[in-house]
């Protein structure tokens, strides 16, 4: 419901992580998914945007971004692209 803003570091060492807002996705902090998890960020009617200095990894498996407006990436890190 509404927009989502992460401003601390999100960590799994064995999972999926899932970032989604109704509107607008802001990640001003690292997502990282370790093993197999896969690192999902959506914002379903809006934008999506990340710092320069952030960074999204998925160290052995993919990222999806998907926004239904602007995206503006950092720095983006997986296994599968």
């Amino acid at each position: 419901a509404g927009s989502v803003l992460v401003n601390a570091a999100i960590k799994s060492d064995t999972g999926h992580i899932t970032v989604k807002g109704a509107q607008n996705v802001q990640l001003d902090a690292d997502v990282t998914t370790a093993s197999s998890g896969t690192v999902s960020v959506d914002a379903v009617n809006g934008a999506l945007t990340m710092l320069g200095t952030t960074t999204v990894t998925a160290s052995g498996s993919s990222v999806r971004l998907r926004a239904q407006g602007n995206v503006e990436v950092g720095n983006v890190v997986a296994a599968h692209v």
